[in-house]
């Protein structure tokens, strides 16, 4: 899900419970190669752009 105010770019990752560790990845770094991508096209669109994750409820 995406949304977008004068604050910039929300993007939403819902995600399941058992597919969590998949998301976040060894130390870390999937999850923050999608922050690294969402930080660059901000940054080319010069808008701030946010990820949150949110566990989805059964």
């Amino acid at each position: 899900m995406r949304t977008q105010d004068s604050l910039g770019i929300l993007l939403v990752i819902h995600v399941d419970k058992a597919d969590l560790a998949y998301l976040i990845g060894s130390q870390g770094k999937t999850i923050a190669a999608l922050r690294v991508l969402a930080r660059a096209y901000g940054s080319r669109n010069r808008l701030p752009v946010s990820l949150k994750i949110l566990e989805k409820r059964v």
